[in-house]
């Protein structure tokens, strides 16, 4: 699904000033940075008011297609779901997988505004089983029924029996190894139950109509919740940033069997389509940086998202990433294609670098007089 915006990108509008833009280096880019942030240090209480209201009214407006998506692909999962025990080869199976599909895009291109300001719902629609543990929520125990909600809720909880069985080509690129992997990370952390398929008509009624059923709740209540008067700006622009500096943990995970969507291996998918989400939803941001400093910070925070989307572009076609060897120190990290990868991204989310798209992002915080990302709640 595409995430569609109300305004225009400016990375289109201007492209002639972008052309130029893009061959200055670093340093002179660095410095036009540093002289915005000087001429604009101080506040402007009135106008920034005004634009966090045209913020809110865009934010609201653009997200609509996403936030309906994800509630009409809930729906769809619901109603797929059958009435008997079933297992990757039941007919019922790849509707269900494609309308699952549809609610992890829906929920990547939204959850950077959306899980700063609803943080309940982010953990109901998209808890690890690790949110549910000890250290988390508290509800998830060895013995919890994973078919309803006692357990735990949301897309991991339906993903895990979806793909429960670890031995099945579910895609081109699924690695039965590394589900192996993703098995024994689990039981050693001693409060998951095995993962399973519905064996019983009871489990497969219990699932469709309440871990299913939840899901399409919870779904409805980020919709029927995101209006302008709860859209608080100052929440959402930082949980963008937050995003992008977690894009290397999400492929670091990967090398413990700890990913996010690490049931069904579509780690890279994800990135991609929140990414995605993630640019669109900060263009809506783009004129009130633009008015505070012209165009230039604006651009050059567009081209680090162009650079990071290029960057997973590159990848192999697929929604898996490359595999981890064995032992990945992200301290050294390779040179094959998971290191390369890994190092690619460090590079562009570093909270640390100097020109990096986290670093660049705060910078347009600091001149919007928004809160920075810190990384202290990471």
């Amino acid at each position: 699904m595409t995430f569609i915006l109300n305004i225009p990108s400016f990375a289109r509008l201007w492209d002639p000033l972008e052309a130029r833009f893009s061959m200055m280096t670093r340093a002179m880019k660095l410095v036009l940075v540093a002289v915005a942030l000087s001429a604009c240090s101080g506040s402007d209480g009135p106008a920034d008011d005004a634009f966090k209201g045209t913020v809110a009214q865009t934010l609201h407006d653009s997200m609509q297609a996403d936030l309906q998506a994800l509630v009409s692909n809930a729906q769809a999962l619901q109603a797929a779901a059958p009435t008997h025990a079933w297992n990757f080869q039941d007919p019922a199976w790849p509707d269900m997988d494609a309308a699952w599909i549809g609610v992890r895009h829906a929920y990547e291109h939204v959850e950077g505004a959306t899980a700063p300001i609803y943080g309940d719902l982010d953990v109901a629609l998209d808890g690890r089983v690790e949110d549910y543990g000890p250290d988390g929520a508290g509800s998830l125990t060895a013995t919890s029924d994973m078919f309803g909600t006692g357990g735990m809720a949301g897309s991991h909880a339906i993903e895990r029996i979806l793909y429960a069985d670890p031995t099945q080509p579910y895609a081109d690129d699924f690695d039965p190894v590394h589900a192996q992997a993703v098995v024994a990370y689990e039981a050693g952390l001693g409060y998951v139950p095995p993962a399973s398929f519905p064996t019983t008509n009871e489990q497969a009624l219990e699932f469709k109509n309440v871990l299913c059923a939840r899901l399409v709740t919870d779904a409805q209540a980020l919709l029927a919740g995101w209006t302008v008067d709860k859209i608080d700006v100052a929440q959402s622009y930082p949980g963008l940033t937050s995003l992008v500096n977690e894009q290397l943990s999400k492929i670091g995970d990967a090398a413990t069997a700890q990913e996010e969507s690490r049931y069904s291996q579509r780690v890279l998918d994800d990135m991609r389509h929140n990414m995605e989400g993630t640019a669109a939803i900060y263009t809506a941001f783009s004129p009130w940086l633009s008015a505070r400093t012209g165009h230039f910070v604006d651009l050059h925070i567009l081209s680090g998202f162009d650079d990071l989307q290029a960057v997973y572009a590159a990848q192999p076609a697929g929604v898996n990433l490359p595999p981890a060897p064995a032992g990945f120190d992200p301290d050294a990290p390779t040179d094959d294609a998971y290191g390369q990868l890994f190092t690619a991204v460090q590079a562009l989310s570093d909270p640390e670098g100097d020109d990096s798209l986290t670093t660049r992002l705060n910078a347009g915080a600091r001149l919007m007089h928004l809160p920075e990302f810190t990384g202290d709640d990471d």
